[in-house]
C-alpha cells in the first residue's frame, strides 16, 4: 500500500495504537500458547494451499 505524506500521518496514530494492542494481547496470551496458535496457523495454511490446488 502507498500512501500520500497526509495519509502516512494519518495513519500512523493508528498503525502504533495497534501495535501496542497487539503486544498486550500477546503478553496475556503468554509465550507457550503464541507458540501454539502460530503453529496451528502454520498447519491450516499448509492445508489451505493443498485444498486449493486440488
Amino acid at each position: 500500500m502507498r500512501l500520500t505524506e497526509s495519509g502516512k500521518q494519518q495513519a500512523e496514530p493508528i498503525y502504533q495504537a495497534t501495535v501496542i494492542l497487539f503486544e498486550r494481547v500477546f503478553n496475556v496470551f503468554g509465550k507457550r500458547k503464541t507458540a501454539q496458535l502460530f503453529a496451528l496457523m502454520g498447519e491450516f495454511n499448509r492445508i489451505w494451499r493443498t485444498e486449493i490446488e486440488k
